[in-house]
């Protein structure tokens, strides 16, 4: 599967192919003479006329790489300063990752929908 999104002065292309045998993820965002690729939520490489590679700690715990601890911590500190939270925002992205795993899943069960269908409405 391939997503690609792109804006002003930048594009951004996501794969996953979770029936090849190969199990990988990237994402690669390029912009502004700059490109920067994410592989497998590990290591970062970015190229800006040469190659700059970082790759997080093997010991990292899956909600720091997958980025629940950050929305946690931006929750929270929301929640403390009394920010309002833009709902229709986080619904949005909610139903785009629904929406990307659902289309990934070719062997889901077909009763399964996408995100903003579940509503029962």
């Amino acid at each position: 599967m391939t997503l690609m999104l792109a804006g002003d002065g930048f594009t951004a292309i996501g794969t996953m192919h979770r029936d090849s045998g190969l199990d990988e993820e990237r994402l690669d965002v390029i912009g502004n003479g700059v490109r920067q690729s994410v592989r497998n939520m590990a290591e970062l490489v970015r190229s800006a006329g040469t190659e700059c590679h970082h790759r997080r700690g093997d010991w990292t715990s899956v909600g720091r790489q997958r980025g629940f601890e950050a929305m946690c911590a931006d929750f929270l500190t929301a929640a403390r300063e009394k920010r309002p939270t833009p709902a229709a925002d986080i619904l949005a992205t909610h139903a785009l990752c629904e929406a990307i795993t659902f289309h990934a899943d070719a062997h889901g069960r077909a009763d399964r929908r996408p995100y903003a269908d579940n509503s029962g409405n």
